[in-house]
């Protein structure tokens, strides 16, 4: 059963049979509150039930199994989840945090830890001297990891930008024709003054 529907039980669990039946706005508040966070087929299909004690252990008792239901599907997910799989770091966080939030709904914890040491196990092969620096820094939060491999990734696209514009062996030819252009000028200026005087 998810975290958040338990709690609720329990709470409700302990008022029992001690405490008196709500006044009826109170009652009614409830069941609005209800309606309006509930998807609109569901109001239509629960519609006749007005008690907002009945409507939600209704609904406890059809969603409350979700867990068992998601839980064999996020450790495939997890299992299987690797960097190399991705074509960015940013794909590859919200896929890690979508799979840990999955896996905390249906009630196993995903720590720091392991988050990292996915992301690290699973770095493309070519990379593993990279690998073994991130591993090195001793990371303890996994927002850290990650903004550490965005800004990495964000240095290596400006490197490829900077080479793609200007290509290696182009900058001996740039300095080269700016040497003939400025060797020009300074011919012409003395041909001039020669010339004039």
């Amino acid at each position: 059963m998810a975290p958040g529907v338990h709690a609720a039980d329990e709470g409700h669990h302990q008022l029992g049979a001690n405490v008196t039946p709500l006044p009826s706005h109170e009652r009614a508040r409830a069941s609005i509150f209800l309606r309006h966070h509930i998807h609109p087929d569901l109001k239509m299909e629960y519609l006749e039930v007005k008690d907002p004690l009945t409507l939600w252990t209704k609904l406890r008792e059809r969603f409350g199994p979700q867990s068992e239901v998601l839980l064999p599907q996020a450790q495939n997910e997890w299992a299987n989840l690797r960097l190399l799989d991705f074509k960015s770091v940013a794909g590859y966080n919200t896929a890690i945090h979508r799979i840990a939030s999955q896996q905390r709904f249906c009630g196993q914890i995903v720590t720091e830890v392991e988050m990292i040491e996915k992301t690290l196990a699973t770095f493309h092969p070519t990379n593993m001297v990279l690998q073994q620096q991130y591993r090195n820094n001793r990371y303890t939060k996994y927002s850290d990891l990650v903004n550490m491999l965005l800004s990495a990734k964000a240095h290596n696209e400006l490197l490829m930008s900077n080479f793609q514009q200007l290509p290696v062996g182009s900058a001996a030819a740039l300095l080269e024709v700016h040497a003939n252009f400025s060797n020009e000028k300074k011919k012409k200026g003395q041909t001039r003054l020669w010339r004039d005087g």
